[in-house]
């Protein structure tokens, strides 16, 4: 699945993955888990990272749970902004 927005760059994304990932982003807002802040820098780090494919199949390899996934991801979105 190609993720696009505006004049960010183009990532690819396996729609299967995509589904997973959008799943449990909306899990974690439902529950309170993850704010909707949260949720939108996870998004844009999804945007706008040039190997989303490998970044999201390498933290899905490494978590246990759901929200441990959510959790990488958003660690991985705020470490990305801090380099840039």
């Amino acid at each position: 699945m190609k993720l696009m927005t505006g004049r960010k760059r183009t990532a690819s994304m396996n729609e299967q993955d995509w589904r997973f990932v959008k799943n449990g982003l909306n899990q974690c807002l439902a529950t309170g888990f993850i704010t909707e802040a949260e949720r939108s820098r996870i998004m844009e780090y999804l945007q706008t990272n040039e190997r989303v494919e490998v970044a999201v199949t390498s933290l899905m390899m490494g978590s246990r749970s759901v929200t441990s996934f959510i959790l990488s991801l958003l660690q991985a979105a705020d470490d990305s902004k801090l380099r840039n």
